[in-house]
């Protein structure tokens, strides 16, 4: 039963609120940086080969998520779709978390884009491959942050920002493979505790992870964590604010970890503090600061939009052009 209709209108006058918030926050913030303006405009040349740079590594990016959460919901459940449908829901949920929430579009957005492609189960069950997702989305930032602080902290001639990072990330991962099976389990149970408590009767499936899934889930998440980097080190450059990949490979995870911290719709104004403050530690200047934040969310928007446009004909949901002849579940 669908909710009634002042229930709809508190929840977009909420999202709607949140998002004020965010843009009043990316505003502040940017008053706060004092960027010359005449420099900024004078700066901003968009780039056609950097554009497509950071669209690559968006693909990739949505590749790579797709790949993971089919993989999870294929192993935690019994629905089977094709992989259009995860990269098309995935690619579609992170248009729509620029507006509205980009936990709920991983809680529940990214369920019901399943349900509407053809799975029958409910959304507490495709929500356990998504609680399974978050260990490695916070567990290798941490990592990086750590290579962070060290890199530039380091005495001495620094080693080379992408082999110094590249070894921490693959130490990540093997820490990360072990950590996912136990994880995955106290996540799931802290999940289904809270809805119970908030009085839902909500019983959460077993969750097991093999090590050896716990090893692919890893190795996805590693990809995706490599191509998100693309992603943005190409929107940096594409408008000139910031052409050393180093200075944004640093700062990243600090953003990644700030949007964990995040209320308001694609991280805006919280995630930004984080970037602002992560770059302007590296002394980056305050025009090129603010050039980076405004394109970033243009960026964001613009790339994921382009791939639920054009993978809208497969996502096997109602607007599909192909017919389904799949089983659902």
């Amino acid at each position: 039963m669908s909710p009634p209709p002042k229930s709809r209108a508190r929840k977009v006058i909420a999202a709607s609120l949140r998002f004020a918030l965010g843009a009043a926050l990316l505003a502040g913030l940017v008053a706060l940086l004092g960027p010359d303006w005449s420099e900024l405009r004078r700066r901003l040349q968009v780039d056609v080969g950097w554009c497509a740079v950071s669209l690559l590594g968006t693909v990739a990016a949505a590749m790579f998520g797709a790949l993971r959460w089919r993989l999870l919901n294929e192993h935690l459940t019994p629905t089977r779709l094709p992989l259009s449908s995860y990269f098309h829901y995935f690619a579609l949920t992170r248009v729509v978390g620029q507006f509205s929430s980009m936990l709920l579009m991983d809680l529940v957005g990214r369920g019901a884009g399943l349900r509407a492609a053809g799975s029958k189960q409910g959304l507490g069950r495709l929500l356990t491959p998504v609680i399974v997702e978050r260990v490695a989305d916070l567990l290798f930032p941490c990592f990086a942050l750590g290579w962070a602080l060290w890199w530039h902290t380091a005495e001495g001639p620094a080693p080379g920002w992408l082999g110094s990072l590249s070894s921490v990330l693959v130490l990540a991962g093997f820490v990360i493979v072990w950590l996912i099976r136990p994880s995955a389990k106290v996540i799931s149970w802290a999940y289904g505790r809270l809805l119970r408590w908030r009085g839902r009767d909500f019983e959460q499936p077993a969750v097991v992870v093999p090590y050896r899934m716990a090893a692919w889930v890893t190795l996805l998440g590693l990809g995706r964590y490599v191509a998100v980097l693309v992603q943005f080190t190409g929107i940096a450059a594409a408008v000139g604010a910031i052409a050393d990949a180093g200075i944004v490979a640093s700062a990243f995870p600090v953003s990644q970890l700030s949007a964990v911290l995040a209320v308001t719709p694609g991280g805006l104004g919280v995630q930004d503090a984080g970037w602002a403050g992560a770059l302007a530690w590296q002394s980056v200047d305050e025009t090129a600061i603010a050039l980076f934040l405004l394109a970033l969310h243009a960026g964001v928007i613009i790339n994921f939009a382009i791939l639920s446009v054009l993978t809208l004909p497969y996502s096997g949901g109602r607007f599909s052009l192909a017919p389904s002849d799949r089983p659902s579940s």
